[in-house]
Formats: C-alpha cells, structure tokens, sequence
C-alpha cells in the first residue's frame, strides 16, 4: 500500500463525527417515512380512486341489468300476447290478410312502444314470420329489408339460439337515409311456449342511447369509454368517442384486461387509464369502465410533491438539531481540552466554568478540583522538601561542633590511655563512636542492629554519669517465618533521642532508680518498636502537646535537640503521614513511645507482602 495519509473517520474532529453521525441516524428515519408516506398515500388514493369507481361501475351495471331486463320483458309480452301467437301460427294465406286480429295486434304493440321506457331508444322493430307475417313499427323500420339481416352475424347466432336473446354488435344503420349512423341489433325467435315450435323472429335496432344512458352524466364522455361483453365473452357494444386533443386506442387499452381483479391502471402515451369492470349476476353481462386519471395524476404530483418537500424539511430541520447539538456538545469539550493542556503546562490556576449541567458540566468540574487538588499537592511537596534541606542545613550547621569535640575527644582518649585511666577511655570512646554517627548523613537507614549499638554507646555513657540511677533493658521479639528484626531498617539516630528523654524527663526528676526498657516486634508489614519508662509521666495537657508544631520553649524543653517532634516530621517526611510516633503516658507512673514505621529488611528487597 502507498504511503500517505488517508481521509478516515478517525481523523475527524468529535464535532464532525458528531454532526456526521446525527446527520447519518437523521437521513436514515427522514428517508423511512417520507418512502412510507408515498407509498402509503399513494395506495391510499388509487383504493379511493378504484373503490369510487367501482361503486360508480356497480350504479351503471344497474342501469345495463334494467336496459337489457326491458328488452326481455318486451319479447317475452311478445311471446305471452295469444292473439300475436295466434297471428304467428296462422297459415300463409291468412297470414296475408288485414283482419281485425291483425290490427289489434298492431295497436297493442304502437300501445308498448307509447309506455315501455325501451320504446324511445328503439329504431326499427321487426315481427317476421315464417308464414310471411311482416309487422313493424318504428321510424327507420320501412326503410330498411329485413332481407339484408340473414347474413349477419348475429342473425345466424340467434337462430342457432333458439329461444335465447341474442346481441348484434354495434353496426352501421341498415337505412342509408337515416339520421343514426348506427344500431344495436338485437335478435330472439318467436317460439311458441306452448308447442315448442319456432313460429318467426322478433329483431329490434336500438339506437346507441340504448345504454348511453345507463352512463349519462356519470362520466364525462371525452375522457371515458363503456364497453359491453355479452355471457361468451364477445363484445358487441362499445361507445369510445376518444379525445378531443389526442386519439385514444381504447380497444389497446381493453386488451390488456384482466377478469381476475376489479381495476388495475394502465399507460398509454404517457397517460394512465383506469380500466374497471364489473359481472352482472343476473344476465352474466360484463361492464368496463375505462377513463383517464386526470386527478389522479394530479393527486400524485401533489404527494410527490409532499413527500419531498415533507423530506427534505425533516432532513433540514434533523441536520440544523444536528448541528446545534454537535455544537453545544463540542464546545465544551474544546474548552475541557484547552483547559487541560494549560494545566499540563503547569498553570493550574485554571477554572473551567461551564452552563452545562450534565455530564460535561461534572467532568468540568472534576478537571477544576484535579487542578486545585495538584496546586495543593506540588505546594506541599515543594514545602516538605523545603522542611527537608532546613534539616540538612542545620544538620550542617551542628556539624562544626562534633568535628572539633571528636578531635579533642581523641587526644583525650590517647591521654587516658597513657595514663591507665580505663573507664575515662571506655567513655571517650562511646562518646567518640556516637559523634562520628552524628557526622554521617541524618537521612541514612542503618540496622536495627546497628542503631542498638549506637544506643549501648549512648547508655554506657548515661549509666557512668548516673551511677546505678538508670536500669536499660532490651526485649526484640523475633518471628520465624520472617526475618530477624535486627536485619530491618531505621533512620540512624530514632532510638536515641526518645532515650534521652525518657532518661532526662521520666529518670532524672524520680527520686530512687529507674527503668528504661526497648521493645521490638514485627507486625505484618509493619515494625513496632517502643521506649518505655517508669518515671515521672506526663500531664494529659502537655501529652497533647507533644507532638504538636510548637516552638521548644511553650514545650518547656522537652524537644530539645532533635526532640520528639523532629522525630516525627522525620519519619512522616520518609515514610508517610501513616507512620510515625503514637505516645502513652499516665502520670507519675509510665511513659511509652511508640514507633510505627514499614518493614525493610537490610537489601530493600522485601516486605511481609512477598
């Protein structure tokens, strides 16, 4: 792979992947539901679309079923009319005469076509018998042969159907001087109910407002067509006048016809169609319905037009919230960041001061705290190392004197013993040996082992200048699973001072003798060690004192030298404020200082935890 940086998300600042992110989850939900509400609303329209239709359909196929039920009825009256029966039946010859039968049968049918609705929409009725009966009525019915209707199509069917009424398509006018250019034919023999015997035919040529009316004022005539199939299927009327802008090829249109559903759209020209159709129960006569979608297609411009704009609103109004919050959450944090590297640079000063209530709003003020709380921590540790080079220095400062005495007390020591004066060299000696320690550095962890001897030497020479006055013992309680505590660490010079006051305020002011007894245990992780004294005691007011920062005289000298307190900044500044001087006393009874510091044995290396 080519070096080089390559854009990623990680790279981004958190406001961009935020606002990126809220952008993301914004499209996704915007996307869902304005998909959804077009698919949805537009589902919803065309159901409306096709159940209005359908309910418009189902009026019209009414008003079919009770066109087609009147051409029945009339044939039927035909059919249960004895005196037209009688005349049908007749012989040719008499057939031919104009008797009194004849002209009732006339005027009972000029009666029908003067009350049945169907009348008005008839163009020439034809009552042909096969014994040369010719009777007619209607305005074009003595203008056209009857002859000229053998060969057509639906006068061959309806006398193969004997008895059946039989629909002729939608035909040119068989009268040239008529003002319909077409007709409707419709065929049915004459079959006399009684015998059984086809007796002629009854042909009426309906003008086409036949079934125009059964639509009329329902749907407008230059965007819609009615098309009628008869029981088998054949279409024989269809009233398609097409469009005034553009030719419509309905017939197109209707072959794409489905009798599984009640309406479906189709396309032609880029225009949609809605094509709904309907069975008759009764005559078994199908009725399509196809009109153009005007509306609806302006009715779903309207909800595309809605959905993007219902869209893109949601996906401005999510990505202007996007923003706001990426902001309000991005602030903060770059302020956090700001102000965390000027702490890093040392200016702990510094206060975050956030409106946020939230959680930027607690971490702000968690990172002020972090930075007061290391103001205060490097403000005591530049003070404690400052405690601890005043030590060093007054270390250094106490030092001339130990030189010149240890100097002085070696030339002693060779005077001693010249002369043979023993006790005054063993003295010199343990004096000489405690000012050299002095010398080293205050600081240094010797053995446990070690500081006792320092303390013989300190005692040896305590025990010479009080003559029996003082009694020393030692107890070191040792565990066999752990080292010996003579192998543990101390800061040199820790037992000697708390001796010596043991020995100059506990010893000195009892009358009589007493005792000063070191104590040594290990504890756990810990080493004890206590000095116990039988003298004087302490009152409980100066008890509390102790270890107090008091200066040596409100103390009335009980601090002299390094005293008890030096003693405990020592050991807290090595080992912790955990650790140091815990001191019991009752008076004129006990004193008992005790010490508390880690277990270090002589190789730093181990602790009762290993």
């Amino acid at each position: 792979m080519k070096s080089g940086r390559w854009w990623s998300l990680s790279s981004l600042s958190l406001r961009k992947k935020l606002l990126i992110g809220f952008m993301f989850i914004a499209f996704i939900p915007a996307s869902i539901i304005s998909m959804f509400y077009y698919v949805d609303s537009r589902k919803a329209l065309e159901e409306n679309v096709g159940d209005t239709y359908m309910i418009l359909l189902a009026h019209i196929m009414n008003n079919v079923e009770q066109q087609i039920e009147q051409a029945y009825q009339f044939t039927n009256w035909l059919y249960l009319e004895r005196d037209i029966v009688r005349l049908m039946a007749r012989t040719p010859e008499d057939a031919r005469r104009y008797d009194q039968q004849t002209i009732d049968v006339v005027q009972k049918i000029e009666s029908q076509f003067r009350f049945l609705p169907i009348m008005e929409h008839v163009n020439a009725f034809f009552l042909l018998g096969k014994n040369g009966l010719d009777l007619r009525y209607g305005p074009d019915s003595y203008r056209t042969d009857p002859a000229s209707f053998k060969n057509e199509p639906w006068f061959q069917q309806g006398m193969l159907r004997s008895g059946e009424l039989v629909w002729g398509d939608l035909t040119e006018n068989y009268s040239s001087h008529s003002t319909n250019a077409y007709v409707i034919p419709v065929y049915r023999d004459f079959v006399d109910i009684h015998g059984g015997k086809t007796l002629g035919s009854i042909i009426l040529l309906l003008y086409p407002t036949f079934f125009r009316q059964s639509y009329s004022g329902l749907v407008t005539e230059q965007t819609a067509s009615l098309f009628i199939h008869d029981p088998n299927g054949r279409l024989f009327f269809t009233d398609s006048s097409g469009s005034t802008e553009q030719e419509i090829d309905w017939v197109g249109l209707l072959s794409t016809n489905s009798s599984q559903v009640p309406y479906y759209e189709v396309t032609q020209n880029g225009q949609s169609y809605l094509v709904v159709q309907t069975t008759s129960d009764k005559t078994h006569f199908r009725v399509t319905l196809i009109t153009q979608l005007d509306e609806l297609q302006r009715q779903r411009q309207l909800i595309t037009n809605t959905t993007v704009l219902l869209g893109a609103g949601t996906i401005l109004l999510c990505c202007a919230f996007s923003f706001f919050l990426s902001r309000n959450l991005g602030q903060p944090i770059w302020q956090l960041m700001e102000t965390v590297d000027k702490i890093a640079a040392g200016h702990f000063e510094q206060k975050i001061i956030l409106r946020n209530d939230d959680e930027i709003g607690a971490l702000g003020a968690s990172i002020t705290r972090m930075a007061q709380q290391i103001e205060n921590l490097m403000q005591e540790r530049v003070q404690a190392e400052q405690d601890i080079r005043q030590a060093e220095i007054k270390l250094l400062q106490s030092q001339i004197n130990p030189h010149f005495l240890h100097n002085t007390l070696n030339s002693i020591k060779w005077m001693a013993t010249m002369q043979g004066a023993d006790g005054i060299r063993e003295m010199v000696s343990s004096l000489g040996r405690l000012l050299r320690a002095v010398m080293g550095n205050v600081n240094e962890k010797i053995t446990i082992g070690q500081e006792l001897a320092l303390l013989d030497d300190y005692i040896h020479i305590q025990k010479i200048r009080y003559r029996g006055k003082i009694t020393f013992r030692q107890q070191i309680i040792n565990t066999d699973q752990l080292p010996a505590v003579e192998d543990c660490l101390i800061p040199k010079f820790t037992l000697q001072p708390l001796v010596e006051n043991a020995v100059f305020h506990g010893i000195e002011p009892k009358e009589g003798s007493g005792n000063i007894v070191v104590s040594m245990e290990r504890k756990n992780h810990c080493l004890e060690i206590s000095v116990w004294d039988d003298g004087v005691g302490i009152d409980s007011k100066k008890l509390q004192s102790l270890l107090n920062p008091l200066s040596d005289e409100e103390n009335n000298g009980i601090n002299a030298g390094i005293g008890l307190r030096n003693i405990q900044d020592r050991l807290q500044l090595i080992y912790g404020e955990e650790y140091g001087l815990r001191i019991e006393s009752v008076e004129n009874s006990f004193t008992k200082v005790i010490i508390t510091i880690p277990a270090e044995v002589i190789d730093n290396a181990e602790s009762l935890d290993s």
